[in-house]
């Protein structure tokens, strides 16, 4: 037995019509591809830069900074170019003309993959003179970096340093700048910066010089200098944390020695970056003796430029302030920061012994508690609480009448004389008182006629030693 297959001729047709469903699409999605093309073609020239350039412009100057654009050509891979950048600083003392900036080219080149990826990748590129100018910023959810070069740049072309000093400068600036910025934040960045200048000289000996941040003295008011050689100098800033810190920038040339110390602490923006910096200068003799300016500038320093022994024959300034406000003081003159800063430092001081103190009650208490206890002494028995006696009822009391008071003595009877004795031959015997003094007296019977005569006498005797009674008693008898 033979066996035969064949493919049914509907099964073939329905592979052509596959085919041809094919080709249609495909020729749907050329026609569609190209419409985008054509669409963004149009609409890359429809741009309406001009207005771009000033949306630019607008959210520069609400950042601080005032730059006017003339217009923007955008590539459609990405590139972006800005003609006729103009950028105009504030001026650095009152009166003054405003200075700008003027970049006819600046080339901007963003990436479209990584806005894809939800982070920002840009690139700048521009030229001043013969200076080349370029700048990268990366960004992504960890954080962003920003590496700035810059390569023989005159030195009367650095943004406002021409304005802030106001005489001419000369010489080739250089700046190298690799931060890490975590979170977006340059308070918090870490990297370096490197600075550079060669040749540089400032002054023409005619065109009045200022120093910015000086307020007081003769510099305030601008003077006249011969042109001063600053020779080169080189340095790097170590930035940790937001704060970058130098180890010592120096300059040395023929008029000038010069060191730089100190730290500097990046903000946001960083505009707002505040300055910590301490710089020495000392000038030649040979300085000295072609400016008569500069001499007497050294004679009469005020007392808070010089610094202490050995270092007096240098002048010491503080650099404060801001990068927008920068501004110079005395060595020893007490800044705002100082004396906040001082006050800080004794509080940290005083809340240090407090604790010290508290430190030193605990640890005494816990020896105190860790020491063993005496034994308790035993507590004495109470006494058995005896029954309160009832109170008796209130009774009226009678006071007793308080007896009479006794009647004086009676004075003692006197004794009783005994009666004189009669004499056998008398019939009375004659009374006799010794105190009455005389002679006994006699009286009565027959015989007191002599007896009278005798009491007669008797009563004066009684007269003159008793009383007159004795004595009358004696005359009657006579």
């Amino acid at each position: 037995m033979k066996w035969t297959i064949k493919v049914p001729g509907a099964t073939s047709g329905a592979l052509n019509g596959l085919g041809r469903l094919l080709r249609q699409l495909r020729g749907a999605l050329g026609y569609i591809a190209l419409a985008l093309v054509a669409f963004v073609v149009f609409v890359w020239i429809s741009l309406p830069t001009r207005a771009i350039a000033w949306r630019i412009g607008h959210e520069a100057r609400a950042r601080g900074m005032l730059i006017d654009i003339k217009d923007v050509s955008i590539s459609p891979w990405g590139g972006v170019t800005l003609h006729d950048v103009s950028w105009t600083y504030a001026p650095s003392r009152p009166g003054q003309v405003p200075d700008s900036l003027l970049l006819e080219v600046v080339e901007i080149d963003v990436s479209v993959i990584a806005l894809l990826f939800g982070g920002v990748e840009v690139e700048l590129e521009t030229s001043i003179d013969d200076a080349t100018i370029t700048a990268t910023y990366e960004s992504d959810e960890d954080g962003a970096r920003v590496k700035l070069d810059i390569d023989d740049l005159a030195l009367y072309d650095v943004p406002k340093l021409r304005q802030a000093l106001n005489a001419p400068v000369y010489g080739a600036f250089g700046l190298h700048a690799d931060l890490e910025a975590p979170g977006n934040k340059f308070a918090s960045a870490r990297g370096t910066i490197d600075i550079s200048c060669a040749a540089c000289r400032v002054g023409d000996g005619e065109t009045l010089l200022f120093v910015p941040g000086v307020s007081t003295g003769i510099m305030a008011k601008g003077v006249t200098l011969p042109q001063i050689d600053f020779g080169s100098m080189s340095g790097r800033l170590t930035v940790a944390d937001g704060i970058a810190t130098t180890e010592g920038i120096e300059i040395k040339s023929d008029d000038v020695l010069l060191k730089l110390t100190g730290a500097m602490t990046l903000k946001d923006p960083i505009n707002r970056s505040e300055f910590g910096f301490d710089m020495m200068v000392q000038l030649t003799e040979a300085l000295q003796a072609r400016s008569d300016t500069l001499r007497l500038m050294i004679q009469t320093a005020h007392p808070n430029t010089r610094p202490d022994p050995p270092d007096d024959a240098w002048l010491a300034f503080k650099l404060r302030g801001t990068v927008g406000g920068p501004r110079f003081v005395g060595i020893k003159t007490k800044t705002r920061e100082d004396k906040l800063r001082e006050k800080r430092e004794k509080e940290r001081e005083k809340e240090a012994k407090k604790r010290e103190a508290e430190a030193k009650a605990k640890a005494a208490k816990e020896a105190r508690a860790a020491e063993p206890k005496p034994a308790p002494k035993p507590e004495p028995e109470p006494e058995p609480e005896l029954p309160m006696p009832e109170p008796e009822p209130a009774v009226a009391r009678i006071e007793p009448t308080p007896p009479p008071p006794p009647p004086p003595p009676e004075p003692e009877p006197e004794p009783e004389q005994e009666p004189p004795t009669m004499a056998p031959d008398s019939t009375m015997v004659p009374s006799y008182d010794p105190a009455m003094g005389g002679a006994p007296v006699e009286s009565g019977g027959p015989e007191q006629g002599e007896g009278g005569g005798e009491g007669a006498g008797g009563g004066d005797s009684g007269a003159t030693g008793g009383d007159a009674a004795t004595g009358g008693a004696g005359d009657e008898g006579g």
